[in-house]
């Protein structure tokens, strides 16, 4: 449902609101892991703690790209935040990445390609509009 003014207040509302939960979880699976013997942790990881790190960071990187469009305007308010969900995307592929091993070494190989998440197109369209709010051209590559 559409709170505040509008999607992108909606969406941020939203992940205001998500976020702390993700985290908790994420810190949940973070002391977990921490106890669990050697042997236990890769299945504790793929299975689990994984996951909630890809949801936590990708959450991150969502609410930090609607507010950098947000603040469109503000141009280093806008360029620290596209380098923060640009941080948190990497992250968020990393957590998944790191599943590669064993029966799934090549689960993920298909993510390049736009077969599965296409992180790393993500990944460079958050890179180009940090090229073009340092060419001073903001979101406009979108709306050419």
């Amino acid at each position: 449902r559409i709170e505040g003014e509008g999607k992108v207040a909606s969406v941020r509302s939203g992940m205001l609101r998500t976020l702390p939960e993700f985290e908790a979880v994420e810190k949940r699976c973070a002391d977990v892991f921490e106890g669990l013997a050697p042997e236990n942790k890769t299945f504790f990881y793929s299975n689990l703690y994984s996951q909630c790190s890809f949801m936590t960071n990708l959450s991150h990187a969502l609410y930090h790209f609607v507010f950098a469009y947000k603040n469109e305007k503000n141009g280093s308010v806008c360029f620290e935040n596209l380098e923060l969900a640009e941080k948190y995307m990497i992250d968020a592929r990393h957590a998944l990445y790191m599943n590669h091993h064993v029966v799934f070494k090549t689960w993920y190989d298909g993510d390049a390609a736009g077969v599965k998440f296409n992180m790393p197109q993500v990944q460079k369209r958050i890179s180009d509009l940090k090229e073009n709010y340092r060419n001073n051209r903001g979101f406009s590559m979108y709306y050419d």
